[in-house]
């Protein structure tokens, strides 16, 4: 009986633990759920901000020039007042001179214009974004004591072109061969933008009498001034402007002569790296939009006319 009995055999399987697979998921799952965290954080932020928020935070990681608000001709850099050395414009060391938007006053020189508007400008051209915490920025707690204003698109424009304007004064007063033209540049501000003008004086004209040909004065100014309005952005009209003095048996010669010279001044511009993209206008005037009426045949009345548009509206 007992050599019947067949022995129980138990199996036992023992299952070794799986070997190492590496942990780089964990590395692709830590970057997608940071790139969640920031995603949300981002919405959270666009939900709980308002828009002046928004553009505070905007300015702060992308500073743009600040300008300054005041009125063209009243206080700004160049707005309708002499710099350099005080004279009369017929003296060869007369100051540079910027007017009004009323061509036919002349301003009085003074020495403290440039300096009190300048230090004035620089108070309120710091960019708004610099030097605020955006956290506070974005919980709207107001500025530090201190801190300039935010200024609106105008102001920011109007700042570009008075630094344009100085930078062109800079450029003249560097230049040795340049001292005795600072009579034949006028820089002002007027509704449509900033306006740039080279005119005629008695003894030194741009432009030989009665033709389009340019002289070498009129090529050294508006290198000077491209260099200065070139880094802008801003769309250009070439104006020519001609005295009262009548072409003989021509009485469209004025017309004629004033369109070609504003031509002329086109191709020297963008012979000179200025793009022709930014050119809105060429005219023509003759003698119907004089620098001086009451003189109708002064010779400062014969000038060509660049006027960069404003932008911001």
């Amino acid at each position: 009986m007992a050599k019947s009995e067949r022995p129980i055999i138990i199996k036992r399987i023992i299952v070794a633990g799986g070997g190492h697979h590496g942990g780089a998921w964990k590395v692709a799952y830590a970057d997608f759920v940071t790139a969640m965290m920031a995603f949300f954080l981002l919405l959270w932020l666009l939900g709980s901000t308002t828009e002046d928020q928004r553009k505070s935070l905007a300015d702060y990681f992308s500073p743009s020039p600040a300008v300054s608000s005041s009125n063209s001709g009243s206080g700004g850099l160049l707005g309708g007042v002499t710099i350099s050395v005080p004279g009369s414009l017929s003296s060869p060391n007369a100051a540079f001179t910027s007017q009004d938007s009323a061509p036919n006053t002349l301003t009085k020189p003074s020495e403290n214009d440039g300096d009190s508007s300048g230090a004035g400008e620089g108070a309120e051209g710091e960019d708004s974004g610099q030097g605020k915490d955006p956290g506070q920025q974005a919980a709207g707690a107001p500025p530090k004591p201190g801190a300039p204003p935010s200024l609106t698109p105008e102001q920011r424009e109007k700042r570009q072109f008075d630094k344009a304007a100085d930078a062109l004064k800079q450029a003249l007063e560097a230049s040795p061969d340049l001292q005795g033209l600072k009579n034949n540049l006028l820089v002002d501000q007027t509704p449509e933008g900033m306006r740039v003008q080279i005119v005629d004086n008695e003894g030194k004209s741009m432009f030989a009498s009665g033709s389009t040909q340019m002289n070498d004065d009129m090529r050294k100014l508006l290198t000077k001034v491209v260099q200065a309005i070139g880094p802008l952005n801003n769309k250009i009209a070439i104006r020519g402007h001609t005295d009262a003095t009548p072409f003989a048996n021509n009485p469209q010669g004025n017309w004629d002569l004033s369109s070609q010279r504003a031509s002329v001044t086109l191709k020297a511009l963008t012979a000179m790296g200025l793009s022709p993209n930014r050119l809105a206008d060429v005219s023509g005037r003759a003698e119907v939009d004089p620098l001086f009426p009451e003189n109708p045949k002064d010779p400062r009345n014969r000038r060509i006319s660049i006027i960069l548009f404003k932008q911001a509206k």
